[in-house]
């Protein structure tokens, strides 16, 4: 991000330069360009050496659901722990499972630094968590149903399901969650990946 917003800035400034001015900042700019390049490179690369026929999830459920399940339970009992949930992916299982396998799957890591993919993703979840416990936080609540699409998508060893709403009671009232985006299944396993407002 921080590179895309520099260029930004880097290009509005050419447009007001002249002569000399104007050539050395082509320079600059063809030089931050190689710079970007040589970092998604690097990141691919590293990506690409995590890419494995099988991995192992440091906890995990036994379906979709129980995945779900387990992920909002333990967030609406632990609140001050959030990033240890073990039935969401932790930042090390998001590096070296989730993104090694949805590399080139048209996502905005295929262009992104990793470091700002990361925190781009780390950032969204914590909004997105913040939105679950705003619903589930102090009272007591219950699963209905979850509706997925259809379809699951298939990211090289990795299955992903994305739940189109889930259901839950508070006080029997019908409440749905959105946040939940993607829980991933791999040899029978499955958790939840992505969380997102």
């Amino acid at each position: 991000m921080k590179y895309i917003n520099l260029l930004i800035l880097l290009i509005a400034f050419l447009l007001h330069c002249k002569g000399d001015s104007r050539e050395e900042l082509q320079k600059e700019l063809d030089r931050i360009q190689k710079e970007t390049d040589l970092t998604l490179q690097n990141d691919r690369d590293l990506l690409k050496s995590f890419q494995k026929e099988s991995y192992q999830f440091s906890s995990y459920s036994k379906t979709k659901e129980e995945a779900i399940q387990n992920y909002l339970k333990y967030l609406s009992n632990n609140t001050k722990n959030r990033e240890e949930n073990p039935f969401a992916f932790n930042r090390i299982e998001l590096r070296e499972i989730l993104y090694p396998n949805t590399l080139g799957f048209g996502t905005s890591l295929d262009n992104t630094p990793l470091k700002d993919y990361e925190d781009l993703v780390w950032e969204r979840r914590k909004i997105g968590e913040q939105k679950i416990l705003e619903l589930l936080e102090s009272s007591k609540w219950k699963l209905i149903k979850i509706d997925w699409i259809t379809k699951p998508r298939q990211f090289k060893v990795l299955r992903g399901f994305k739940p189109q709403s889930v259901e839950v009671s508070i006080y029997g009232k019908t409440h749905v969650i959105s946040q939940i985006k993607q829980v991933i299944e791999h040899n029978g396993m499955f958790k939840v990946a992505i969380i997102a407002p």
